[in-house]
């Protein structure tokens, strides 16, 4: 390994070693991350649905045709087994 990647995971190892960094970084999750990731949800959730909405149609359409192609190309190869066979 590199020395600068050895260094790097080396100093990392050790902080996440210390009891006293990991409250710390505890207590940054539960009071800042977690609020925040929260609230974006909440902001990003109806455009998501919006999204899912307006896709589901083209998504169907889709399924449908890839069905009526692989059932195609199973009537093929059954009819290529039947030649050869």
């Amino acid at each position: 390994m590199p020395f600068w990647k050895q260094l790097i995971v080396n100093a990392a190892q050790k902080i996440a070693a210390d009891p006293e960094n990991r409250e710390k970084a505890a207590r940054f999750v539960d009071e800042k991350l977690k609020p925040g990731a929260k609230e974006a949800w909440v902001k990003a959730k109806p455009g998501m649905k919006n999204a899912w909405d307006k896709a589901q149609p083209g998504m169907n359409q889709a399924a449908a045709k890839l069905g009526r192609f692989a059932g195609k190309m199973r009537e093929r190869m059954r009819e290529d087994e039947e030649d050869k066979g």
